[in-house]
């Protein structure tokens, strides 16, 4: 067994928690725009880690990180997607799971982990450098196929 498939086999055992929200509002979906790696400028729904110390579930950390990114409160409604991938770089799986949200707040303030946040019209969505996968689980729950 080569020294690659050992660490990919040690790593299923180490699959990292992302949770997410897509919050819609009046026509328009709130995106930020990432200031780390991966996907560096580009879009996507505000999201983040589980802190594994607490022994967070998912959908309390995607009520927490989009508060963190954006100041928006929101309700959860359901989760709506699970998006599993094997990051190479990090040698670890990740699952991030994607809840629709109802936003109890509008007004943004951009934190500093984000480089931009705003509330984008839907119509505007494709023209958006909005990471791909995010994007195309955002327009399949706006269709209603998820």
């Amino acid at each position: 067994m080569n020294i690659e498939k050992i660490k990919r086999e040690n790593s299923k055992n180490d699959i990292r928690k992302i949770a997410g929200g897509i919050v819609i509002k009046e026509g328009k979906i709130l995106l930020i725009k990432r200031r780390y790696k991966p996907n560096i400028g580009e879009w996507c729904i505000p999201a983040g880690f589980t802190e594994k110390e607490k022994n967070e579930s998912v959908k309390d950390c995607c009520v927490r990180e989009i508060k963190e990114e954006t100041n928006i409160d929101v309700d959860v409604i359901k989760e709506i997607e699970v998006f599993k991938k094997y990051h190479k770089e990090r040698n670890r799986y990740e699952d991030m799971h994607i809840f629709s949200c109802v936003p109890k707040s509008s007004e943004i303030i951009v934190d500093d982990e984000v480089i931009d946040a705003k509330w984008i019209k839907l119509n505007e969505l494709k023209e958006t450098n909005v990471i791909p996968e995010i994007r195309e689980i955002i327009l399949n729950y706006l269709q209603g196929e998820i």
